[in-house]
């Protein structure tokens, strides 16, 4: 769970991805298709301690979804669902990330 804002890194997105990749080598998890493991990272949008920015939320879920994760979930429901700028934002960049290429 690598809520950025709520551990000190509010203005640094990139400290989600950081986190990722280094649990991908603690686990030796590369996010390969068939990997018996996988990552999928919690990460932080809603306002919780520091506020999350809508400007932020596509950086902070593209961070979370790098590999080696395999996936991304967002935190917290509560708290966003008085806020659909933030619910439009994520359904945004869910359905760019989940387009082909």
């Amino acid at each position: 769970m690598p809520y950025h804002a709520r551990f000190g890194h509010a203005g640094d997105p990139a400290w989600i991805s950081r986190q990722v990749a280094w649990l991908g080598k603690h686990l030796a998890v590369s996010g390969a298709p068939g990997e018996r493991l996988r990552i999928w990272p919690i990460v932080q949008v809603a306002d919780w301690g520091e506020p999350v920015p809508v400007e932020q939320i596509d950086e902070v879920l593209r961070h979370g979804a790098r590999a080696p994760a395999t996936g991304v979930m967002v935190f917290a429901w509560g708290g966003l669902r008085k806020q659909p700028e933030k619910v439009e934002a994520i359904g945004r960049t869910f359905r760019a990330l989940a387009a082909p290429e």
